[in-house]
């Protein structure tokens, strides 16, 4: 005998309840390990679904400028310290000009990179929204500022040249149409010689810590917080 279509509905609303409840509890508890934690250090057997006998209670909290993850080099992936080179320079002196001055117009070459005239799957089964997740990381890591008029010296411009046939960005064709762009601020001890290139401090700590959405600022991420059960403010839709 078929069940009736009330109670079916009645089952469906209480699994979908059920499952709502799982999705929000499991969003909350992945917002308490990302945000890194001001609060009084908790045991790991009391904190952790991952507790192990074997495991040391950590004594310390993070610190929100990323220092102090390594014990010997307290500094490494701090805000402001020095990005790493994974290649050599490439800079036009060696020292601080812009690399390869003879290269073609980078509008020019951005069009013909990403112009597609059919769509290329990918082979991966990735959509461009790994694009965009690939960004989201790396300014998690890694950000540097461009230089401002604050600058000693003054700040290098290197606009780019618009094409005047470049339909997306200069449909009017004005022929002295520019994408503005200011060189990256360096480290004012480096860039005076061969041997002493330019180098760039980063603005975020090089960790996956979720600085990217909480931010490294004591103030904000105290802003963000309620103060309690570490949980986060929220706003009253209706009210």
């Amino acid at each position: 005998m078929p069940i009736p279509i009330v109670i079916q509905k009645s089952v469906r609303r209480t699994t979908t309840t059920r499952l709502l409840a799982q999705i929000v509890a499991f969003l909350l508890l992945s917002v308490s390990f990302s945000l890194p934690s001001a609060a009084t250090p908790v045991a790991k057997e009391e904190s952790s679904l991952f507790a192990s006998d074997e495991e040391i209670a950590p004594q310390e909290t993070r610190n929100n400028d990323g220092s102090g993850n390594n014990l010997e080099n307290s500094g490494w992936g701090a805000i402001n310290s020095q990005i790493n080179r994974l290649t050599p320079q490439s800079f036009n002196d060696s020292i601080s000009e812009m690399a390869h001055p003879d290269y073609l117009n980078p509008r020019i070459i951005s069009n013909q990179v990403c112009v597609e005239s059919i769509a290329i799957p990918s082979s991966l089964g990735l959509s461009n929204l790994n694009v965009l997740w690939s960004e989201f990381i790396n300014n998690d890591m890694q950000l540097t500022s461009h230089q401002d008029s604050s600058h000693e010296g003054g700040m290098e411009e290197a606009h780019i040249t618009i094409p005047i046939d470049d339909e997306i960005m200069n449909p009017g064709g004005v022929e002295d149409s520019r994408i503005k762009y200011l060189r990256t601020e360096f480290i004012s001890e480096t860039g005076s010689e061969e041997g002493n290139p330019r180098e760039y401090p980063n603005e975020v700590s090089s960790w996956l810590d979720g600085s990217s959405i909480y931010s490294s600022s004591v103030e904000l991420q105290d802003y963000l917080r309620r103060g309690e059960g570490g949980r986060l403010k929220v706003t009253d839709v209706d009210g």
